[in-house]
C-alpha cells in the first residue's frame, strides 16, 4: 500500500517481496528495517489494556520511536475485529466497502490478559494470543485450532499471515470474467489480486472456509496468496493494483468471522452492509435489447402479454438516448427513437402494460463532437472537477465523437450525475444498466476503474433517486464487476458480454458460454454479492458473423436464468431475444420456465426479504448447507433455491442423461415427484427431444408458497397463496413475507409476514401459522396447504374441525375453511383452506388416513394459460353457459393462434390417454392443434354436442415427457383449424398406457454410449459399445402396482450372430436376454419381449454385459405397456425432424443437376437476424440459392402393405419458386405431388392421407424449382400408419 514519503524505502522491498509472493516462492518474511522504518513482523508484548470488549496491546517494534499498537475487539460472539498500527500511528478510515453505519449490539466476551497467552473467549471462539513474540491463534470455542499466526509471520505493515489447519477448503477472493474458461469454486491455490474485475467478475479480499472461519481485510485491492502445500493464507497490500488505488490506509484493519458458511455471509453483509430491497418487479422477467426504437417496443410487450409469457422489465441499450450528442445527451431521450418519450407518455403507456423501463448508462461523456466542437456537458464536468484522474479524452468505440470518463468517487460528481438524470427518470427510465465501470476498452484507449467505482456509481443513483421520491421508488441497478460493499446500493451484478455457446470455444474462442456461468453464479454469492444475472441466450459472436442461439441452447439458457436471482435476456445489436423468434418447442419451454419463476414470486420475495436481512438471498451453493459434505465442495452443477429447492438446470447439448448430486436427508423430484434419499449421484434421464427437463428437488420439510401467474407483478391483488407442504419429523418452518414492492417503508413495520411451520407426528401431522406481523395488508384471503403424503380423515383448526370438500375445485369454491383429499404428482395429498394474515395463531391439526380412488388428474381450462394472436383475440374464460366444472370455462378461439395451455406433471415418459372436455354448439364438427411441449402432436376433431350447455369428452393418446410438460390445445390455420369450442377442462392420468424409456436417457455404465451413427432410431440417438464386461444401459419407471410385466426391448444386432446380455430388476439379476442377428444391417431395428418382475413404485431394467455374455448390440428403448390403449403414432421414416447431430448421415438423399452447387442444408437458422428457426425443435433443412437451382430430397423406407399418412411442415419465403412440392412415390400407386406453400404464408402443414402401400415401400421426398433467391424451409416430416 502506498505510504508516506519517508517510507519509499519500505515500498521499494515490499515490491520486490510481493513479486516473490505472486511466483510462489516461499516468502522469507525478512525486511530491511531502517530508522523511520516498519518492523517486519511483530515483536513481543510489552503492555496489555481492556476497554469494554477491546484489548488493546503494546508491542515492541525495536528501535522505531514508537512501538506498534494492536488492537482486538470482539464486536460479536463470532466475530473479531483486529486493527495493527505500525509505530503506533493514528487509523485510516474505512474504505467504502465497511459500511459506515456498522454498528454492534453489546456482546459478552471474557478477557484475560495476565496470562500468556493471553485469551479472549466467547461462546463461539477462542482467541489465543502469545506474548513472545506476539502471535495470535484462532480456535473455534470447543478448542478446535482453525488458523494461526506462525512464528516467522503474522500481521505486519505490508498484510497478514497466517497457516490454516490441514484438509480445509478455501472460497472467496474472486470470481471469473466473461473471458474465463469454466472455473471452480475452490480457492485453495489461489493467488493475484483482490479485484472487482471485469465483465462479469467479482471480488475483494474475503476469504473463508467451510471449515468454520472468514477473513476480511480492509482493503482497495491487493493480493491474497493461499496454498494447499503448507497451508498458507495470507494477504498482502503490496504494490499499487492494476486498477489503481484510490483509498490508502497507514494501518492494517482486518476481521475474523467464525461459524458455519451462512452465518460467515451474514457476519460479512454485516459488517460491509446487505442490500436493499430492489422492486419486486425485479424478481420477474426482463427483456434487454440492442436496436429498438418506440414502435417495436410496443410490438414486442403487446406481443409478449398475447401470447401470456409475463415479462416486468424491458431494458434498453444506447437506443433510448441521445448519446454522442451535444447538451447532456447522455442523459436525454432519443426522441427520434422514441417520440412519446419527449414527454411523460411512454412512460404512461409502458406502465399501463406492466412494463418497466431500464436505460443503459456508461461512465463517461461526450466532450467533443465528432466536429470538434465542444460539448456542454464537457465543458461543466472539466469547470467541476468530475473527469476520472490519470484518464484522458478518447474516441468512443461506437459513436465517431470524443469521450472522457467521469469520477463517481467524487460525491459532487455523483450529485451532478444524478441530477442530469432526473428527466429521464420522470419520462420513464427506473432501473439503472450501468454498463462499463470496469474498464475502457477501444481503439485509442484502455483504462481500467478502480475496485470502488461501481460502487460509488451505483451510490450517486441510489442515494440521487430514493432523495428525489422521497423513498416511494425503488432503486434497482445492474454492473458487471462486484467488490465489497457495493450490494449496499442496490445493484446486480452480470457476468459481462458472453457468448452464444454452450461453452468457451464452441463458437467463440475468447468468450464463455452457457456453461461457464454455474461457477460465475456461485463464486460471484461466495464473495458476497447475493444478486447475479447474465444475458440470457448469450450475447457476443465472432466478428463478422450473425450467430443467434440455437432453439436448444435459447431454452436451455433461460431455464438456467429462471432459477438465478436475476432473470433476463439480452442479445448483441439487431438481435432478437423474445422465445417466439426461437420456433415453438423453444418457445413453450421458454414460457414455461418463465411461468415457473411466476408461480415461485411468494417464495423467492421472501428471500429477497432475508437479502436485506442477513446477506443471503435467493440462490446459495450446495456447500453453505452441506460444509462437511465434500461431494459438494467444488460442485456448481445445482445449487439451493431458497431452503427448500434444490435446482440442477441442464447446460449441454444434446445432453440425455444427467448426473445430478443430491445431499443427505431425503429429496422429492419437483417436476416428477419420485422420492430420492441422497448422500450420492443419481442418473437423471432427461427429455433431449424437447428440453422440458428444468431438474429440481424438494427438500423434505420443505413449506414452498406460489401463486396464480400473472402477466406482470402488481398486475392485480393476488387473493390465494397456495403452500405445497412435505411434512419431516423434524419440525420445519417458511417465513412468508410481503410488502408494498414498491417503497422503502418496509425500513419500518410497513411489511407482512407470517410463519408457517409442519411437524410430521405418529399419528398426525400438526401445521402451525403465527399471527400477522407488520402493518402492511397485502390482499391475500385464503392460504391453500397442500399437505403432501397425507391424505387425512379429518381436519382441525383450533380445535374446530372442519367440512371436507369433494375435490380441490369444490374446495377452492367454497366459502371459509374446509379442507379435501386428492392425488398429485406427489401421490396422496390433503388440501386445506384457511384464511390468511389472522391477528390469531392458528393450530391445524390432520388425522387419520382417508381412502384416495384418483387414477387422474383435472385441470381447468380457466386456470391455464390462455393466448392468442393479439391481445384482443385471446382466448378468454366465460361462465354464460351451464354444466362446467370449476368456475367457468374458455372459449374464443375462433382467432389463428388462440390457445390454452395446460400444465402437467407426470411420473413416467409414455403415451397418456389424455380426455378433453369441451363443448361445440355449432352444427359441424370443429378442430383444434394439440402441441406437447412445442412439438405438434394431432388435430382433435371435436363434434357437435347438442348445444353450449352440454359437454362431451375427446379422448386422444398423447406422448408426454416424466415431468412438466405443456398440452397445448390451439387454433392453428397452419393445420387448418377453424370455428369456436368451449374447452372446460382436460384430465391427465396418473400413469400411461404405455411407458417409452429411451436407452440415450437411460443411465450408462462402463464403455456404453449414446451414439447416432445408425438409422431409424426413435427418440434422439441409441446407445451402442455394449461391448465388455461391466457394460451397460439401466431404465427407471415407477409402477402403480407390483406384478409381472411384459415389456417391449428396441434393439438391433448387425452381426452375423445371435447375441445376449444379462437383465436385472431392482439389481435383482432375472434372466438372460437373447436378441438374435438381423442378417447384417445396423440400420434394421427389432423389438424382443421380456418378463420383468416388478414393484410399485420406482423399478430399475438394467441390460448388462456380463462375464459370460456375448453383448454388441445397439439399444434404442424399452416400452413398458400398463394398459391397453392407443399409443402415439410412430413416425416410419428417418430423421424426419432434422434433429441428428451434425456429421451424422441420415436416409435422406438429395440431388442436384450436374454443373450447380448444391442448394440443400440443414441448420437452426440462428445464423441471420432475426433467427429463421424452425417450425419445432432444434433444426431444419432448407433450400436456397442466390442463383438459379433445383433440389431435391428423398427418402425411401420399407414399410408393410397398408395405408399410411404422410405430412409435413414447410413454409417458402423470398422469390416464388417455379414448382415447390412434396413427393410421395414408388408405393404401388399414382405420384402423389402436394404443393408447398405460397412465398409469404408462413409455415403450414402439409398433408397428404390415405397413401395405399401395396409394394411393401414408398418413397418421400421435396422438390423445388427455383429462378433464384427462393428460401425452402421444410421440418417435421411424418409417414404414419393410418
Amino acid at each position: 500500500m502506498l505510504k508516506a514519503l519517508h517510507k519509499k524505502l519500505y515500498i521499494k522491498t515490499a515490491v520486490v517481496l510481493m513479486a516473490v509472493v505472486l511466483s510462489f516462492t516461499a516468502f522469507s518474511g525478512s525486511f530491511r528495517i531502517t530508522a523511520y522504518a516498519y518492523a517486519s513482523a511483530l515483536g513481543n508484548v510489552i503492555s496489555a489494556t481492556t476497554q469494554d470488549n477491546k484489548v488493546i496491546l503494546t508491542i515492541d517494534n525495536g528501535s522505531e520511536p514508537s512501538d506498534d499498537k494492536l488492537t482486538l475487539e470482539v464486536c460479536k460472539s463470532d466475530v473479531l475485529r483486529v486493527d495493527y498500527q505500525p509505530n503506533s500511528e493514528e487509523s485510516s478510515a474505512n474504505t467504502p466497502m465497511i459500511d459506515p453505519n456498522l454498528s454492534w449490539n453489546a456482546t459478552t466476551a471474557t478477557i484475560n490478559t495476565a496470562n500468556d497467552p493471553i485469551t479472549i473467549k466467547t461462546d463461539a471462539m477462542d482467541i489465543e494470543i502469545a506474548k513472545s513474540p506476539c502471535r495470535m491463534t484462532v480456535k473455534k470455542a470447543d478448542g478446535t485450532t482453525l488458523f494461526w499466526e506462525p512464528s516467522s509471520g503474522g500481521v505486519y505493515n505490508g498484510g497478514i499471515r497466517f497457516v490454516r489447519a490441514a484438509a480445509t477448503n478455501m472460497y472467496g477472493i474472486h470470481g471469473y470474467d466473461c473471458f474465463s474458461d469454466n472455473g471452480q469454486l475452490l480457492r485453495n491455490d489461489t493467488s493475484g489480486e483482490a479485484t472487482a474485475g471485469q465483465q462479469g467478475d467479482s471480488g475483494g479480499p474475503f476469504m473463508w472456509s467451510t471449515a468454520g472461519y472468514g477473513l476480511l481485510v480492509d482493503s482497495d485491492g491487493g493480493y491474497p496468496y493461499i496454498n494447499s502445500t503448507d497451508k498458507k493464507m495470507e494477504f498482502y497490500y503490496g504494490e499499487t493494483p492494476t486498477e489503481g488505488r484510490r483509498y490508502n490506509k497507514t494501518d492494517v484493519e482486518y476481521y475474523v468471522m467464525l461459524g458455519v458458511p451462512k452465518e460467515i455471509m451474514k457476519d460479512y453483509s454485516k459488517i460491509t452492509g446487505t442490500s436493499p430491497m430492489m422492486p419486486k418487479w425485479s424478481l420477474g422477467f426482463s427483456n434487454f435489447e440492442w436496436g429498438i426504437n418506440e414502435t417495436e417496443l410496443n410490438n414486442m410487450v403487446d406481443t409478449y402479454r398475447a401470447k401470456n409469457i409475463p415479462l416486468d422489465a424491458y431494458g434498453l441499450d444506447y437506443d433510448w438516448k441521445k448519446y454522442g450528442s451535444d447538451n447532456y445527451g447522455e442523459f436525454a431521450w432519443n426522441t427520434a427513437n422514441f417520440p412519446s418519450a419527449s414527454t411523460t407518455a411512454l412512460k404512461n403507456a409502458m406502465s399501463s402494460k406492466g412494463v418497466k423501463l431500464i436505460g443503459i448508462t456508461k461512465p463517461r461523456i461526450v466532450t467533443k463532437l465528432s466536429n470538434g466542437t465542444e460539448t456542454a456537458q464537457g465543458t461543466a464536468a472539466k469547470n467541476g472537477g468530475y473527469f476520472y484522474p490519470g484518464q484522458n479524452e478518447y474516441t468512443d468505440y461506437f459513436y465517431p465523437v470524443t469521450v472522457q470518463s467521469i469520477d463517481p468517487y467524487n460525491q459532487n460528481e455523483r450529485a451532478w450525475y444524478w441530477q442530469h438524470s432526473e428527466d429521464a427518470f420522470n419520462k420513464g427510465i427506473v432501473g439503472w444498466w450501468n454498463d462499463e465501470t470496469d474498464k475502457v476498452s477501444t481503439n485509442t484507449a484502455s483504462y481500467w476503474f478502480g475496485n470502488f467505482t461501481t460502487l460509488h456509481l451505483s451510490q450517486g443513483m441510489y442515494e440521487g433517486q430514493r432523495s428525489f421520491t422521497n423513498g416511494q421508488m425503488r432503486i434497482w441497478q445492474t454492473a458487471r464487476n462486484y467488490y465489497p460493499g457495493t450490494q449496499r446500493y442496490s445493484t446486480s451484478l452480470w457476468s459481462g458480454d458472453v457468448a452464444t455457446q454452450f461453452y468457451k470455444g464452441e463458437r467463440v474462442n475468447w468468450a464463455a458460454g452457457l456453461n461457464e456461468q454455474k461457477a460465475d453464479l456461485l463464486s460471484t454469492i461466495d464473495n458476497g454479492q447475493p444478486k447475479w444475472g447474465c444475458d440470457g441466450g448469450g450475447f457476443n459472436q465472432n466478428s463478422g458473423k450473425i450467430e443467434n442461439p440455437s432453439p436448444e441452447l435459447y431454452a436451455r439458457w433461460l431455464q438456467l436464468a429462471s432459477v438465478a436471482p436475476v432473470f433476463r435476456v439480452h442479445g448483441t445489436n439487431n438481435q432478437q431475444r423474445q422465445p417466439w423468434y426461437f420456433g415453438k418447442t423453444a418457445e413453450a419451454v421458454t414460457k414455461a420456465a418463465i411461468q415457473l419463476r411466476y408461480s415461485l414470486l411468494p417464495y423467492l420475495y421472501s428471500y429477497e426479504r432475508e437479502a436485506y436481512d442477513t446477506g443471503l438471498g435467493i440462490v446459495h451453493p450446495l456447500l453453505f448447507d452441506y460444509p462437511t459434505d465434500t461431494n459438494v465442495a467444488n460442485y456448481s452443477d445445482a445449487w439451493m433455491l431458497g431452503d427448500w429447492l434444490l435446482a440442477a438446470p441442464v447446460t449441454e447439448r444434446n445432453q440425455a442423461c444427467k448426473w445430478i448430486y443430491l445431499p443427505e436427508g431425503t429429496w422429492i423430484d419437483y417436476n416428477r415427484g419420485v422420492t430420492y434419499t441422497g448422500g450420492h449421484y443419481i442418473p437423471y434421464m432427461l427429455n433431449s427431444d424437447s428440453w422440458t427437463d428444468l431438474p429440481m428437488f424438494i427438500k423434505e420439510g420443505a413449506i414452498i408458497p406460489s401463486q396464480n401467474v400473472v402477466d406482470y407483478i402488481g398486475q392485480k391483488t393476488i387473493s390465494k397463496v397456495k403452500f405445497d407442504i412435505f411434512p419431516s419429523t423434524q419440525a420445519t418452518s417458511f417465513n412468508y413475507y410481503d410488502d408494498d414492492g414498491e417503497t422503502y417503508q418496509y425500513e419500518g413495520n410497513n411489511y407482512f409476514r407470517q410463519t408457517v411451520s409442519a411437524q410430521k407426528g405418529v399419528a398426525n401431522v400438526t401445521l402451525n401459522i403465527s399471527s400477522k406481523a407488520g402493518t402492511y395488508s397485502n390482499g391475500v384471503q385464503y392460504y391453500y396447504l397442500a399437505v403432501h403424503g397425507t391424505p387425512a380423515s379429518s381436519v382441525t383448526e383450533n380445535e374446530t374441525v372442519l367440512p371436507k370438500c369433494t375435490d380441490y375445485n369444490a374446495l377452492l369454491e367454497t366459502n371459509g375453511p374446509a379442507y379435501a383429499v386428492g392425488k398429485d404428482v406427489y401421490g396422496d395429498v390433503t388440501y386445506i383452506k384457511t384464511s390468511a394474515g389472522s391477528d390469531v395463531a392458528k393450530s391445524i391439526v390432520l388425522n387419520g388416513i382417508a381412502a384416495v380412488s384418483d387414477i387422474s388428474q383435472k385441470y381447468e381450462a380457466e386456470d391455464a394459460s390462455l393466448s392468442g394472436n393479439s391481445t384482443e383475440t385471446k382466448t378468454s374464460v366465460n361462465n354464460n353457459h351451464g354444466g362446467y366444472s370449476g368456475s367457468g370455462f374458455v372459449d374464443q378461439f375462433e382467432t389463428d393462434q388462440a390457445a390454452v395451455t395446460f400444465y402437467t406433471k407426470v411420473t413416467n415418459p409414455g403415451d397418456y390417454g389424455v380426455s378433453l372436455r369441451y363443448s361445440n354448439g355449432n352444427s359441424s364438427s370443429k378442430s383444434k392443434s394439440i402441441y406437447v411441449n412445442g412439438k405438434y402432436a394431432c388435430q382433435a376433431v371435436l363434434p357437435p354436442t347438442l348445444n353450449w350447455d352440454t359437454w362431451s369428452d375427446f379422448n386422444v393418446s398423447i406422448p408426454l415427457a416424466a415431468g412438466n410438460n405443456s398440452i397445448a390445445i390451439e387454433d392453428d390455420s397452419a393445420d387448418g383449424d377453424s370455428g369456436n369450442i368451449s374447452l372446460d377442462y382436460i384430465k391427465v392420468p396418473f400413469y400411461p398406457t404405455h411407458i417409452q424409456m429411451e436407452a440415450e436417457s437411460a443411465a450408462l455404465y462402463g464403455s456404453a454410449k449414446v451414439n447416432y451413427d445408425h438409422h431409424f432410431y426413435s427418440g434422439a440417438g441409441f446407445v451402442d459399445t455394449l461391448t465388455s464386461a461391466g457394460d451397460a444401459t439401466e431404465f427407471t419407471a415407477v409402477l402403480p402396482q407390483s406384478g409381472t410385466y411384459n415389456a417391449i426391448l428396441r434393439f438391433c444386432n448387425g452381426t452375423q450372430t445371435a447375441k445376449n446380455l444379462s437383465l436385472y430388476v431392482n439389481d435383482n439379476f432375472v434372466s438372460a436376454v437373447d436378441l438374435p442377428s438381423n442378417g447384417g444391417n445396423w440400420d434394421l431395428w427389432q423389438d424382443a419381449k421380456v418378463t420383468l418382475p416388478l414393484i410399485s413404485g420406482e423399478n430399475t431394467i438394467k441390460l448388462k454385459f456380463d462375464s459370460g455374455n456375448s453383448g454388441n448390440v445397439n439399444l434404442d428403448k424399452l416400452t413398458l405397456p400398463l394398459s391397453s390403449g392407443d399409443t402415439a403414432p410412430i413416425n416410419l421414416l428417418d430423421d424426419g425432424n432434422f434433429e441428428r447431430p451434425t456429421g451424422y448421415s441420415s436416409n435422406w438423399t438429395e440431388w442436384h443437376p450436374d454443373g450447380q452447387s448444391v442448394a440443400y442444408g440443414i441448420n437452426s437458422g440462428s445464423d441471420s437476424n432475426p433467427p429463421a428457426s424452425p417450425h419445432e425443435g432444434d433444426k431444419r433443412a432448407y433450400f436456397y440459392s442466390g442463383n438459379n437451382f433445383k433440389q431435391s430430397i428423398h427418402q425411401s423406407v420399407s414399410v408393410a402393405n397398408d395405408t399410411y399418412t404422410v405430412e409435413a411442415w414447410a413454409k417458402v419465403i423470398n422469390t416464388a419458386p417455379t414448382t415447390c412440392r412434396m413427393e410421395i412415390t414408388n408405393y404401388g400407386g399414382n405420384s402423389i405431388y402436394s404443393n408447398l406453400p405460397s412465398s409469404g404464408s408462413g409455415w403450414k402443414k402439409i398433408v397428404v392421407s390415405n397413401v395405399q402401400v401395396t409394394n411393401g415401400h414408398v418413397d418421400v421426398g421435396f422438390y423445388c424449382d427455383s429462378s433464384g433467391g427462393t428460401i425452402v424451409h421444410i421440418d417435421d416430416v411424418r409417414l404414419y400408419k393410418q
